[in-house]
């Protein structure tokens, strides 16, 4: 299990997850969203990396779930025109995974009460206790209760590359 909670951007097709606190500074002089992204790969996280890494590590022979709650939209363009929508969902680069995001690319993930999580960890977290339930019923469960909550504005999809079922609480002890 990769879990991240915190800032994202996608810029290029690419997603980004920034470390908190960190200020990127200077971002208002940055032209293009390609300057935007060397910027980003000097002091962010490419979540494409993290799949390269557990491919040479895990080799498919273990299921990986990537749980992402964060932001997928490009939030460095308040002061100046954004530019061409180049945003795309990250896919599972990894035989036997999943990525669960908190929200649909381009979109901003609603934070939460302080120690709770937002929506989507909410509802993700009270769902991986159900006995025996699979990953996707995990899903359909969290998702439900996300589109609720953020009135349809959160959606949590899921890109699954799994080739076996995965169950976070198998309820018998095991």
């Amino acid at each position: 299990l990769f879990s991240f909670v915190g800032h994202a951007t996608e810029i290029n097709g690419k997603l980004f997850l920034i470390p908190a606190g960190l200020k990127l500074k200077d971002t208002a002089n940055l032209k293009s969203d390609d300057d935007l992204e060397r910027h980003l790969r000097r002091h962010a996280l490419l979540f494409d990396e993290v799949q390269a890494i557990l491919r040479q590590v895990r080799r498919g022979q273990k299921p990986t779930v990537f749980v992402l709650d964060c932001c997928r939209s490009n939030g460095f363009y308040s002061t100046r025109a954004p530019a061409e929508d180049k945003m795309a969902a990250p896919s599972p680069d990894l035989i036997n995974s999943c990525i669960i995001f908190s929200t649909q690319s381009g979109q901003v993930a609603f934070d939460g009460d302080p120690g709770r999580g937002g929506p989507f960890m909410s509802a993700f977290a009270d769902s991986i206790l159900l006995p025996n339930a699979s990953l996707d019923d995990i899903m359909i469960e969290t998702r439900k209760r996300v589109i609720q909550s953020t009135n349809e504005v959160q959606m949590a999809p899921a890109y699954s590359a799994l080739t076996e079922k995965f169950v976070f609480n198998p309820g018998d002890g095991s």
